[in-house]
């Protein structure tokens, strides 16, 4: 089981969501999470807010990471229960 630090180092060296987000984009120190994965919060590199981005998971026992399309209002992952200082807004 890896831990939510190594999901963000694991998120901030993948080459498919830097493509995405650009150079420069940063992992968030919070997130969420259920019991088999973290769902990562994600900055673009310019701060330009991006809409329709894929959510970014880790699966906490591989550490694989997941570009998960969905739809609004439609959860990434059940049960998803916050990590760190989530942003109210």
């Amino acid at each position: 089981m890896i831990t939510f630090e190594q999901a963000r180092s694991t998120v901030a060296a993948d080459a498919a969501v830097r493509e995405f987000f650009g150079d420069g984009f940063t992992v968030d120190e919070f997130g969420w999470q259920n019991d088999d994965v973290y769902l990562m919060s994600v900055d673009a590199a310019d701060g330009v807010a991006l809409f329709d981005t894929p959510a970014i998971l880790v699966d906490k026992t591989t550490g694989m990471v997941i570009q998960k399309t969905g739809l609004l209002g439609i959860p990434s992952a059940p049960d998803l229960q916050p990590i760190g200082d989530v942003p109210e807004d």
